[in-house]
C-alpha cells in the first residue's frame, strides 16, 4: 500500500501548505513562529473530526480546499511582486481549480468575488474577467479530456445534481457543524469585537484590514453546501469539513494575529494544551495498528493475481494494482439516479473478461442495488477465499454457475 501511503502524504502536505500560507498572510506579523503555526493547525484539524477527513483521506476535498485557502490568501495579499494583477489572476486561478475539483466548493470563489467586491477599484472585475477565463480554459480542457460537451455536461452537472438527499440527516448535520461551528468562531468573533472597540478605522477599512473575516464569510457560505453534502447519498462527515476549515483557518489566524505582549503570553497556554492534545491523538491514531481492511486485502490480491477477481466496490484497486477502470458499484447507482442507466452491454464491456468471480464485502443496500441485480448465484469454493477473508463471492454475469 506504499502507492496509497504516499498519496496520502502528498495530500496532507499540500492541504497544510496551503492552511499556514493563508493563515501567514491573514495575520501577518505573528507572536507565534511558524513551527508552533503547524503545531497548533495540525492539532486543530486533528481534533476537528470532519476536517481531519478531508486532511488525512485520499479524495478531492484535501487539493480543493487547499486550492480554495489559496484563492483566499491572493484575495487577502496586497503586495506584488511580478506583475500588477497577479494577485487577481492567482485568485482566479486557485478558485477555479477548487471548483473544478469539487464543484460544491463554488460558495467559497463567491466569498473571494466579495472580498475584491469589497477593496473596490477594479479588483472586482479584474478578478472576474480572469475566474472566466480560467473557466473557460478549464472547461475546453475536461470536454477534450472526456471527449465530448455532453459528456462534461453529464458528469460535472447533471449527475450530481440528481443525487438523492437523506431528509432524515438535515437536522443531525445542522447540529454537528452548528456545534463545530460556534466552538471555533466564539474566539475569533471576541477577539475582532475587542480590536473593533479599540480600532478607528471604518467598517470597510477594519474588514479589510482584519483580513480574518473573509475566511469566516467563505466558512459560512460554505454551510449550505456542506449540509447537502452530509445529506446526499454516500455523503459523509468529511462533506461538514469544507465549511469547518475555514473556520479553522479563521480561530488559527485570530490567535496568531494578537499583538499585545501580555494577551500573547495569555494565549500560550491554552495553544501548548492545543498542540499537545491535538498532536497527541494525531500520533496515537496513526500508530495505532489496524486490522487490513478489504481495500488492502483486495489490493494484494488483484497485484498478485490480476484480472482473476472483480472489485466494483474499490475501482482504486484495478487502477493502482492492474492499471484498468472498471465500472463502480455506486457509478451504476449514479448513473440511473442521473437518468441514465448503465446498459447491460456498456456494463459487461467494462468489467474484467477473465475475472473468475465478483468479490463483495459490507453491501449497503441503497447503493449497491444496481450491481446486485447483475451478479450471478453465490460460489462457495472459490480457490482464493483465504486471501480475502472479509469478501463474499458471486458469479460474474456471463457465467452459468460457479467457478474456482
Amino acid at each position: 500500500m506504499t502507492a496509497i501511503l504516499i498519496g496520502t502524504v502528498w495530500a496532507m502536505l499540500a492541504f497544510f501548505a496551503a492552511s499556514l500560507a493563508t493563515i501567514r498572510a491573514a495575520t501577518g506579523n505573528s507572536w507565534m513562529k511558524l513551527w508552533q503555526l503547524a503545531g497548533v493547525t495540525v492539532a486543530l484539524v486533528w481534533l476537528v473530526g470532519p476536517v481531519e477527513r478531508n486532511a488525512s483521506h485520499i479524495h478531492a476535498d484535501a487539493p480543493a480546499l487547499a486550492c480554495a485557502a489559496l484563492a483566499c490568501l491572493f484575495a487577502m495579499r496586497e503586495r506584488r511582486r511580478f506583475f500588477a494583477w497577479e494577485n487577481e489572476v492567482c485568485a482566479g486561478l486557485f478558485g477555479v481549480l477548487a471548483v473544478f475539483a469539487k464543484q460544491n466548493i463554488a460558495p467559497a470563489l463567491v466569498a473571494v468575488a466579495i472580498w475584491f467586491a469589497l477593496r473596490g477599484g477594479r479588483a472586482f472585475a479584474r478578478f472576474v474577467t480572469f475566474a472566466i477565463v480560467f473557466v473557460a480554459l478549464m472547461t475546453a480542457f475536461t470536454v477534450t479530456a472526456l471527449s465530448s460537451p455532453s459528456a462534461f455536461l453529464f458528469n460535472c452537472f447533471l449527475m450530481p445534481a440528481h443525487q438523492p438527499l437523506d431528509k432524515a440527516l438535515f437536522f443531525p448535520a445542522l447540529s454537528e457543524i452548528c456545534v463545530f461551528g460556534l466552538m471555533l468562531l466564539l474566539i475569533p468573533f471576541a477577539l475582532m469585537a475587542q480590536a473593533w472597540v479599540k480600532s478607528s478605522a471604518g467598517t470597510r477599512g477594519f474588514l479589510l484590514g482584519r483580513r480574518t473575516p473573509l475566511l469566516i464569510v467563505a466558512g459560512v457560505l460554505m454551510i449550505p453546501a456542506a449540509i447537502a453534502g452530509r445529506m446526499k447519498w454516500g455523503g459523509n462527515e468529511n462533506s461538514l469539513g469544507l465549511a469547518l476549515f475555514f473556520f479553522v483557518l479563521a480561530l488559527v489566524a485570530e490567535v496568531a494575529a494578537v499583538r499585545d505582549e501580555a494577551d500573547a503570553r495569555l494565549w500560550s497556554l491554552p495553544v501548548l494544551v492545543c498542540c499537545i492534545v491535538g498532536m497527541t491523538s494525531a500520533v496515537y491514531f496513526s500508530v495505532k495498528s489496524r486490522p487490513a481492511s478489504p481495500i488492502q486485502q483486495a489490493f494484494v490480491y488483484a497485484r498478485q493475481n490480476p484480472g482473476q477477481v472483480y472489485f466494483p466496490q474499490f475501482p482504486l484497486v484495478h487502477l493502482m494494482a492492474e492499471r484498468k477502470l472498471y465500472h463502480f458499484s455506486w457509478g451504476l447507482t449514479d448513473r440511473r439516479n442521473a437518468g441514465a442507466p448503465v446498459s447491460d452491454a456498456h456494463f459487461r464491456a467494462n468489467i474484467p473478461h477473465n475475472a473468475k468471480v465478483i468479490a463483495i464485502t459490507a453491501l449497503n443496500a441503497p447503493f449497491e442495488a444496481d450491481m446486485t441485480s447483475r451478479e450471478g448465484p453465490r460460489v462457495a469454493d472459490f480457490a482464493g477465499a483465504a486471501e480475502l477473508p472479509q469478501f463474499e463471492f458471486v458469479a460474474m454475469p456471463s457465467q452459468q454457475g460457479p467457478q474456482k
